[in-house]
């Protein structure tokens, strides 16, 4: 059974509850083989602007793959993810970082050059939980 959530029963009723199909469900997307890693929003530069003009970005890390998701749903693939459990991701509105296991990716969304690469060899990321620090 896939996309019900439990519905409970008013008092009274003969069971304590029962599953409702979740509504509004469709297919918006499809991108790599999967499984999904992880999911994230990144309000950035916009790719290919020369204004530096900023737009919300979906981002998902699909198998080994790191795809953007634009408004219109159309997907991009950006670069490696290794590995396969979950991924997580945080952002300080330039660049966003994802903690895969013990490595560390790093994607810059700067309108003048879209990079994505690995942390440097000597980076080892540990507990796979992830906060940007803002540097003062």
């Amino acid at each position: 059974m896939v996309n019900l959530y439990p519905e409970v029963i008013p008092e009274g009723g003969k069971e304590a509850a029962w599953l409702q199909r979740a509504p509004g469900l469709r297919l918006l997307a499809r991108m790599g083989l999967g499984p999904i890693r992880g999911l994230w929003t990144f309000y950035s530069d916009e790719v290919g602007s020369s204004t530096g003009s900023k737009v919300n970005y979906a981002y998902a890390v699909s198998g080994e793959t790191l795809y953007r998701i634009d408004s219109q749903w159309a997907t991009t693939a950006i670069g490696t993810v290794a590995g396969s459990s979950q991924v997580n991701m945080t952002d300080n509105g330039r660049q966003m970082f994802i903690a895969a296991g013990n490595n560390g990716y790093i994607y810059n969304s700067s309108y003048s050059k879209t990079a994505f690469n690995t942390t440097n060899g000597v980076t080892t990321v540990s507990g796979g939980d992830v906060t940007y620090v803002y540097p003062s």
